[in-house]
């Protein structure tokens, strides 16, 4: 199923609780230049189909309609007329073809033109997606360093205390031993 623009419109995206994240400012400018083009699109293809089916109706209508020499029940056309007719019938025929293969392209270079602006939405999507999880990523090992030099630091501050509390001890011992 194909997205709407009222799709774009109101998706959501979940809130970044890190400091850092991407400006929402820019990724809501960029959803509504997506729905706005989406929407022109969707215009354009609706108008072009309409077109069509116009096209096709006339084409229609024009191969229904009775020659001009059967809607004369008068006597038979001279060989000029006649000639005028088959040249009429043909130009009739080649302009209704023309139009055919006209509508035909407008309605193909539509399809492309909309395939192509949702391929480059969805790209953009993804980059979008992967730049966040990397940097979630770089985020997530920065905080395992700084963790790591956290538990570091405090291995090394139990060490002191425990070689402070030693000392402190022996040195209590000394001024017992001496009061004594």
């Amino acid at each position: 199923m194909m997205l709407t623009p009222a799709d774009i419109k109101n998706k959501q995206f979940k809130a970044v609780r890190l400091k850092e994240g991407y400006d929402q400012d820019e990724v809501d400018g960029f959803l509504d230049r997506i729905e706005e083009d989406y929407g022109f699109l969707q215009a354009t293809v609706a108008r072009l189909e309409e077109d069509n089916r116009n096209l096709r109706r006339q084409v229609q209508a024009r191969s229904e309609a009775p020659t001009m020499a059967q809607a004369v029940a008068a006597p038979p056309p001279s060989a000029v007329a006649e000639k005028l007719l088959a040249a009429a019938e043909k130009a009739g025929a080649e302009h209704v073809a023309e139009a055919k293969a006209e509508a035909d392209r407008i309605v193909r270079e539509a399809g492309g033109q909309g395939a192509r602006i949702v391929e480059e939405a969805t790209e953009a999507a993804e980059r979008i997606k992967s730049e966040g999880l990397a940097e979630k990523y770089r985020r997530t090992e920065e905080l395992d360093r700084k963790i790591n030099a956290a538990e570091a630091r405090l291995s090394n501050l139990v060490a002191d205390g425990s070689q402070a509390r030693r000392s402190l001890v022996a040195a209590i011992a000394a001024y017992d031993k001496e009061a004594s």
